[in-house]
């Protein structure tokens, strides 16, 4: 009998491997004070049924019970969901380029206003709720921006982005 067509064992039939239960992703939370900003989280579930668009996640610095030291379980849309970008090298800026910064356990969507001297850069956040509106960052707290579409990175990661890990 051919197996043109069966699934196998281990073969994906729920998704793309970032929606897998124990991927890290990151979150956009849509609450108040959190928004503009992506958080990592890890994949726990698919909500069922398989169909469903929705799934329940744990962040990895949010969210943390002060008494207990845990961190509860959420439930987000996938569309509020994408992959975790891989490790990048640090990377010089233009102004005004589209970045996001590292900033209270989260990478915060802004633009890049100016470079400093030192190697440091003057970011402006774009969203309405993060006070200050503008901050300095270093270079290793900022990455390109980049918008996840499809199932793709736009612009695209490129391999000479990509950290090298010693």
């Amino acid at each position: 009998m051919s197996q043109q067509g069966k699934c196998g064992i281990g073969v994906n039939i729920e998704g793309p491997p970032h929606l897998q239960p124990g991927s890290t992703v990151e979150i956009k939370p849509p609450e108040f004070g959190y928004q503009g900003a992506w958080y990592t989280a890890t994949i726990i579930q698919r909500n069922t049924p398989i169909p469903s668009k929705r799934f329940m996640v744990q962040f990895t610095h949010l969210f943390q019970d002060e008494k207990t030291g845990e961190r509860p379980l959420r439930m987000f849309s996938v569309s509020l969901i994408r992959p975790q970008l891989p490790p990048l090298r640090p990377r010089k800026f233009k102004q005004g380029e589209d970045a996001d910064a590292y900033h209270k356990n989260g990478w915060w969507e802004g633009v890049i206003l100016q470079e400093w001297n030192n190697g440091n850069y003057l970011f402006m956040f774009h969203s309405d709720n993060q006070w200050p509106k503008y901050v300095v960052f270093g270079v290793n707290q900022l990455r390109l921006h980049r918008t996840w579409f499809n199932g793709y990175w736009v612009p695209p990661v490129q391999e000479s982005e990509l950290a090298v890990e010693v």
